[in-house]
């Protein structure tokens, strides 16, 4: 799961958002996020034209983006195949140990067994 996550935003970091940069201007995309907590970010808007149905259009953006959702997708899949696996193997557990406390267990677990 690390590994899948590190590739994609090793593909974010490498190819979509340089082309982002290089086809569109961002400062208009400040004014619509808050990213900081003690500081504000919007720089205000261009004073460039800009046409984002140009941008939206782009057959390299669209080919990024088509990129991106298919590994996304593929992402999702893996994950759920994990959490299937998950179950099977909490199941196998809970079959061998039916003495614990699973519930109490959990909770012991969300608050730090060691507090």
């Amino acid at each position: 799961m690390i590994e899948n996550d590190r590739i994609n935003r090793l593909n974010i970091t490498v190819n979509i958002v340089p082309l982002f940069y290089s086809k569109s201007i961002l400062k208009n995309v400040t004014n619509y996020i808050e990213p900081f907590k003690f500081s504000k970010t919007p720089l205000g808007y261009t004073k460039f034209k800009t046409s984002y149905n140009l941008l939206l259009r782009d057959p390299e953006i669209e080919g990024a983006l088509s990129y991106q959702n298919t590994y996304q997708k593929y992402g999702v899949e893996f994950l759920e195949k994990v959490r299937l696996k998950y179950f099977e193997i909490q199941e196998l557990i809970e079959a061998k140990y039916p003495d614990v406390d699973y519930v109490k267990l959990d909770k012991d677990l969300d608050r730090g067994v060691w507090n």
